[in-house]
C-alpha cells in the first residue's frame, strides 16, 4: 500500500492534527510569555526563580518541535519532547526545593539533579492544583510519555522497526518529501 503525500497533506485528518499542534504549541507559548512577564515584575522573583532561567530553552524546544512536526520529522520531535519533559521535571524540582537559595546555588543543585536520569523525583513535586487522583494520573502519564520518548534519544531497534513499518505502509514518502523540500530551500 502506498500513500499519496499530497492527498495525505490535504486530508481533513491531517489538517485537524496540524491545527491541534498549532493550538497546543501556541497555548504553551502564551503561558510561558505570561509567566515570564508576570514573574519578571517582581525583582526577587526575577533574580531567583529558577524556572525563569529555563524559559529560553523551553521556547527553543517548542519552536523546534513545531517546525520539525510541520515538516514531518518525527523522531527529532520526540527527542525534543523528552528534553522538555526532563527539563520541566528537573526545573520544577529545583524551583520547589531550593527556591530560597541564590540562583548560583540552584544551578549547582540542578547540575547534581541532571546526573540522575530517574524520573521518580516527580513524586517529590507538589502539585497544588491537583487533588490526589489527578496528581496520580499526571505522574502516571508523565512517566509513560517519558519512557516512550526515551526510545528516540539514541538510535534503537524500536526506531528502525517503526521506520520499516512506515516504509511498508507508504508513509516514508513524507520523509522523502521533507528532505527534498529542505534541499530545495537551500
Amino acid at each position: 500500500m502506498s500513500i499519496d503525500i499530497n492527498e495525505e497533506l490535504s486530508s481533513d485528518a491531517y489538517k485537524y492534527e496540524e491545527s491541534r499542534l498549532l493550538d497546543i504549541t501556541n497555548s504553551l507559548l502564551r503561558c510561558l510569555f505570561f509567566t515570564n512577564v508576570n514573574c519578571s515584575k517582581n525583582a526577587s522573583m526575577r533574580d531567583k526563580h529558577f524556572f525563569l532561567f529555563l524559559i529560553d530553552d523551553i521556547y527553543q524546544s517548542i519552536a523546534g518541535i513545531k517546525t520539525l512536526a510541520l515538516e514531518g520529522i518525527r523522531n527529532s520531535c520526540r527527542r525534543e519532547l523528552r528534553f522538555l519533559l526532563e527539563l520541566s521535571l528537573n526545573g520544577c524540582y529545583i524551583a520547589q526545593r531550593y527556591s530560597e537559595n541564590s540562583i548560583e546555588e540552584q544551578v549547582k543543585e540542578y547540575e547534581k539533579v541532571l546526573k540522575d536520569t530517574n524520573v521518580t523525583k516527580i513524586r517529590d513535586i507538589e502539585f497544588v492544583m491537583f487533588n490526589e487522583e489527578k496528581k496520580a494520573d499526571f505522574i502516571t502519564s508523565f512517566k509513560r510519555w517519558y519512557g516512550y520518548t526515551c526510545n528516540y534519544v539514541h538510535s534503537s531497534r524500536h526506531q528502525i522497526e517503526e521506520r520499516l513499518r512506515l516504509y511498508t505502509e507508504g508513509v516514508i514518502r513524507q520523509i522523502t518529501h521533507t528532505t527534498n523540500h529542505l534541499y530545495q530551500s537551500q
